[in-house]
């Protein structure tokens, strides 16, 4: 619960001690302001990553590369179970693309954060992806 700060009071909060370490000049309603804007965007984040986990959880790593690439059953790109693996490097290579955090900065903030959550996720799966599909194979 963020309680707003006026003149007189104390704040000990990382923004207020973040707005001033910045050498900011600000008075206490502008802290204030800043306190609840960072509170709710904290709220936003947290909400989307629990989307994105739990839409993670619900998929498996092909459908999740499908759904980032926007890929529909019959046409020709789209991934199934009996893909090869460099058709799965493909398809991540492309989804990357789409949703790499530095790509979506002129979306709004809830996309930004979404697509960063979606990078996350699809990355962690992929390396493990790798890194299963490596032990599997024989070395020379």
């Amino acid at each position: 619960m963020v309680r707003c700060v006026w003149p007189g009071a104390v704040c000990r909060t990382p923004y207020y001690d973040t707005v001033h370490s910045l050498g900011l000049r600000t008075d206490q309603r502008t802290v204030c302001w800043i306190l609840i804007e960072c509170t709710a965007r904290e709220k936003a984040r947290d909400q989307i990553k629990k989307e994105v986990e739990h839409w993670a959880r619900s998929k498996s790593f092909i459908s999740m590369l499908n759904e980032a690439n926007a890929w529909q059953a019959g046409e020709p790109r789209f991934l199934t179970r009996s893909c090869s693996a460099s058709a799965i490097a493909k398809a991540y290579k492309l989804a990357m693309l789409k949703i790499h955090p530095d790509k979506n900065l002129d979306k709004d903030y809830s996309a930004q954060i979404r697509c960063t959550e979606m990078f996350k996720e699809i990355t962690s799966r992929y390396n493990s992806f790798r890194a299963s599909t490596t032990a599997t194979q024989p070395q020379p």
